[in-house]
This record gives structure tokens, sequence and C-alpha cells, in this order.
């Protein structure tokens, strides 16, 4: 969090609220005087940080205190059931919720009914003080209250990733390692091949450069398909060999090559103009076949290239990321006229994704219905789709949309929500990120939803080696959840005995509370049906602050020994912040009587790089879901 505070000069609330990032002027007020007791103020930032530094070392006593100063509205050293409910709507909106009717008040009489003892409707530090002693668990959320976040080194939940602490090799960087190395030997034997084949032909060192690139683009350009044939992908997935091959970095792997075959052309293309500008060949040779295909075949792929950029499709661009992708026919095209040898490195694998393109198309020529669209809370749209009589899939697959309303050409990954025994049905949850995604929500929420749409797939991913392995951590980030709902169906709702799993720890970070209204009625079967106790759910709220609303926390917690969260109506309370990733990982790996857990996860990638250096730390494989 950057403070915007200035470095010195008197402190207000309004400076407080800067720094704290609060809603409300008056809540930073309430911290500053639980902080000042005298009133006499802070000369400068530097001298309001060392008291709360003092604070956070205090005594509980003395931070009970402050938690009662804060909450204190009129002075009188005690907090009246006005005050306390003031601070609980103070806290609700700090945290950006909105209660149903009657809860809030539900969490006053819950704090009250437990710490109040003598019925005045009056809380004073004894009573507090006795609370503690009851329940020392409470303390976190009692004491230190706002106060944390104003102490460097103690704010908000940090945004900096981890420094990676342990480079432990699980059985998933093996594999990556090993196949990369094979990637290298490949091209630095290609290179090296035409290079000295060159060399003893007596070219000079230009051409031996310009030859021994070529080389090596004749296997990037073979290779370059080879992550795009989906249906042999899916095939091999489902095969023990699926263990030695990279599967999940599929999609990387083709970036991998494409940023290597662009380098190599550059590279290529540098060598023979220098050939030409050095030596006495003709600048003519540009206007020959191969001279002309050659410099197409650069512009071209330079167009494909620079189009691939994740910045282009980080800003919603996805028509510009998928014409331009189109590229890649007069590519091979040009490439194939350009270089004498190049159709017999890419001949098999152009005819096998020419092949599947075709099978692909076949499958998805005939649309089906789309039998109701919902827009959810958090910008989301639930497509509930007539599920074709052929379409067999896996919990945890993906497939490909076409909605010819929207765009009568692109199709978009989207991973299926619903279980592969509900019959008749296909469920998507598609968050409204890009251009094609935002028009789906706009048309929906205007009561203009598609009727009808092409569904190309079902395609294998991480998520559905879940049932392969004991002992499960899965993690989703945000609309990430979604591989994870239909396997939360399918382990919950099922009795299946080729199913090999035993326990499932389910982790879902969310910004906002909203977002898990998504999947809320399988969340709650889950914790009705799951007699076996094979899942677990931990829910995260990030929007929701960690050392903010201590009223509203503190009531919330003690309301939850009696009833549901009052949140999300489940049995387990959600949290607010994110998760402290490495001691939640190492919480569930210490499971008793279970192996090792493997950590599969799917969302943003800041979050994949996080827990992907928590579960080396651990050593725990991990797999995570990219398209």
């Amino acid at each position: 969090m950057e403070d915007t505070t200035p470095a010195d000069g008197p402190v207000d609330a309004a400076a407080v609220q800067r720094v704290l990032q609060l809603q409300s002027t008056y809540m930073a007020s309430r911290v500053l005087a639980g902080l000042d007791p005298t009133g006499e103020g802070f000369a400068s930032v530097a001298e309001m940080t060392q008291a709360a530094e003092s604070l956070l070392s205090a005594s509980v006593q003395e931070q009970l205190q402050f938690f009662v100063r804060v909450h204190d509205h009129d002075g009188s050293g005690r907090i009246d059931r006005d005050e306390f409910e003031r601070m609980v709507h103070l806290g609700l909106a700090e945290h950006r919720l909105t209660l149903a009717a009657g809860d809030a008040d539900r969490l006053v009489a819950s704090m009250f009914g437990d710490v109040d003892a003598d019925g005045d409707n009056v809380l004073t530090l004894a009573e507090l003080t006795a609370l503690l002693e009851r329940r020392p668990e409470l303390e976190a959320s009692l004491v230190g209250y706002g106060v944390s976040l104003l102490v460097p080194g103690h704010r908000a939940e940090p945004e900096a990733e981890r420094a990676e602490r342990d480079t432990r090799w699980t059985g998933e960087r093996v594999v990556v390692a090993v196949a990369l190395a094979l990637f290298i030997v490949a091209n630095l034997a290609a290179f090296s091949e035409a290079f000295f084949r060159y060399r003893t032909a007596g070219a000079n060192i230009w051409i031996q450069v310009a030859r021994g690139c070529a080389g090596a683009i004749h296997v990037n350009a073979a290779l370059i398909v080879v992550p795009m044939l989906r249906h042999l992908l899916t095939w091999v997935r489902r095969r023990r060999i699926a263990r030695y091959i990279p599967l999940d970095d599929a999609v990387d792997a083709h970036r991998l090559i494409g940023e290597t075959l662009m380098w190599l052309s550059v590279v290529h293309v540098v060598a023979h103009v220098i050939n030409v500008a050095t030596t006495a060949t003709p600048w003519s040779v540009l206007f020959t076949g191969s001279g002309l295909t050659g410099v197409l075949l650069t512009m071209v792929f330079a167009g494909l290239w620079w189009f691939s950029r994740a910045r282009v499709r980080r800003k919603g661009e996805f028509e510009l990321f998928h014409w331009t992708h189109l590229l890649f026919v007069p590519f091979f095209v040009l490439a194939i006229l350009h270089g004498p040898y190049v159709w017999a490195w890419v001949a098999l694998p152009l005819l096998a994704y020419v092949a599947e393109r075709v099978q692909r198309s076949v499958r998805a020529w005939d649309a089906t219905d789309v039998l109701a669209a919902t827009a959810l809370p958090a910008g989301v749209v639930r497509l509930d789709i007539r599920r074709p009589d052929d379409f067999d899939y896996n919990a945890g697959d993906f497939a490909f949309i076409k909605l010819p309303a929207l765009a009568g050409h692109e199709w978009h990954p989207f991973t299926l929500t619903s279980a592969p025994n509900q019959a008749g049905l296909l469920t998507f949850h598609i968050s409204a990120l890009g251009n094609w995604t935002r028009a789906l929500r706009s048309r929906v929420e205007e009561g203009n939803a598609p009727t009808a749409v092409h569904i190309d797939g079902p395609y294998g991913a991480p998520a559905t080696h879940i049932h392969d392995t004991e002992h499960v951590i899965a993690v989703g980030g945000g609309i990430g959840v979604t591989p994870f709902a239909s396997i939360l169906r399918r382990v919950a709702l099922e009795s299946d005995s080729s199913s090999r799993l035993k326990k499932l720890h389910f982790v879902w970070i969310a910004r906002e509370a909203g977002s898990f209204q998504w999947f809320a009625d399988l969340l709650w079967r889950i914790e009705a049906l799951d007699t076996a106790n094979r899942i677990d759910i931990h829910l995260y709220m990030t929007q929701g602050r960690k050392g903010l609303g201590g009223a509203f926390e503190i009531a919330r917690q003690l309301d939850h020994e009696t009833h549901a969260d009052i949140l999300t109506g489940l049995a387990g309370r959600t949290r607010f912040g994110r998760p402290d990733l490495d001691a939640l990982l190492a919480e569930f790996a210490d499971t008793p009587d279970l192996p090792k857990p493997h950590v599969f996860f799917c969302g943003p990638q800041g979050l994949s790089r996080m827990l992907r250096r928590a579960s080396r730390a651990q050593g725990l494989p991990y797999r995570d879901e990219r398209f």
C-alpha cells in the first residue's frame, strides 16, 4: 500500500484515512482517538508511527484499552450498544459488504449475549478481559485493531511476491527441465549440423550463421504446431505416459517455440543482409524467389509475433490476437516456398493439425441451445446449454464455445462447471474480462441473451488428474474456481469407485463476497452430503482487509459459534485478506494418515507464481491451468 501521507506536519483523521485507505473519515478519526488518548495530537507521521509500534508491543490489557477507546464514541470509558452497532456498520462499509435485513442486529446480539455479563447493554474493559480469558483465540481480532496497518512492515497483505526460499525439485519440475533440455539440444544439433556443413563447403561466416539458424528454424516450425493438437494432447493426458510429458505447459511451450522462431529468424535475416553488404553478392538477390518470400515471411511472422504479446490480450483485444494469428496459414505457405526442405519437416504435424481441425469443425458444426443465461454477482454470466448426445467429458475438462450472435468466427475456451453425470445439461461460468465476454454480459443483462451456441471439445486439463491423486489441495483464484466446481460436484455427489481421492482441501480466494454466490448452492450441498469428510472448504475474501472492522469482525466470530457464516451461509467461516500460503500448505501437508498432497491451481498468474513457490518450499507437486 502506498503511503501518501506527508512526511512531517500534524496528523489528522484525513491523513490516517489516506494511510489506511479507509472509506470513512469518521472511522479514521476513531483509530486516531484510540492512538491518542490525551487528545494532544501527533506532530508528524513518525510520531504517530512510534505510538502505533509502542501499542503493538504493549500488554494485552493496554491493547484492550485501545479497542475500548476506538469504539467508545462519547468518552465514557465503556462501549454501549448503539456505539458498538455503529462500528459494526462502519466495519461493513470498510469491507464493502451488505448484509441481509436483520443480520447486523444478529451480530450485535451475538456480541452482547456472549460478553455483556450483567445485561446492562454496556461492554466494559473487565467484560472484554473476561472474554479473552475464556477465548484466547479471539485476541487477534480484539487487540491491535487498525494499528498494525500504520506500522511499517505490517501494512495489510503484502502484494510483492515472496522471494523463493526453497529450490526442491518436484516431479513436475524434473519433467519440464528434461523437456527443455531436449528442446535446447535439438536446436543446437540442427544449428550445428547446418553450420558445419556450410563451413565444410567453404561458405563465409555469415552464410554459416544464416544456414545454421535455418536448420534450427526447420525444427521449430515443425514443433510449434504440436502443442496445439488438442485432441492428441487430451488423448495423451488420459494415458500413463502423461506423467512423463509436460502437458500442463503446452501453451507455454507454444509461446517458447514462437519466441525461438522469431529470434532465429531475426539472426537469419541479419546474417544474410550483412553477407550481401560485405561481399560481392548483388542486392538483386532480394528480388529472387527466395529473397521475396524471405522478406514477406519476415513481415508476416513479425505481425503474428507482435499481436501475440501478452499486453495485447491483457487489454482485452482478443480480436486482434485471433485474426492476426490466422497469419500462420500464409506463414507456412511462404516457409515451404522459401526453403527447399521445410516441407519435409512440417508436413506431418501440419497434416495432423488439418485433420484435427476438420474433425473439430465437423463436431462443432451444429449448434445447440442456450437453455438459460443468468447474470451473477461480480460480473459473471452462467450459461446453461443443452448437452449434445455425443458430448462425453471428465470433471475438470474445458471446451471452446462460439456464440454467432456475438461473433461468428471467434472461439473462446471455458471450463465446464457442470458434472459429467448431469444428463442433458452443460454449464459454463464466464467472467466479463474482455470485449467478447463484456458483450455477453451486457446482452444477458438487457434480456437479449444468445439462443444458439457451438461447442468444440471437450479437452483435458490439469484438474482432470485430481481423481488420480489420494490427497489434493485445490486452489481457485476468482473465476479460476470453475474447474474445481465440476470436480467438487463429482466428489461429493457421486459414489465413484474409480477415483483414488481420499481428501480434498478446497481453497477459494475471491475479491468480493458476491463471488461466493456463483456456487453457493453447490457448497451448501457439499457440506450437507459430505458425511465422509472428504472435502474441507476454505474461503478468503481479499476485498476484506485484516486489521479493520474490529467490532464487525469480533461479532462475526462470536456469531459463527452458533450460526452459519453470515456472509455465505456455510458452516465454515469466510476469512478476510489473502491466506498465508506457506502456513496453509504446511497445515494441509500434515494431515495424518495421508500421503503428501498435490497442489492444483487455476487463476491469475501472479497468484500462481506465489502458490508455486509456496508449494516448492513444502516439496509439494504443483500443477496449474493455463489457456
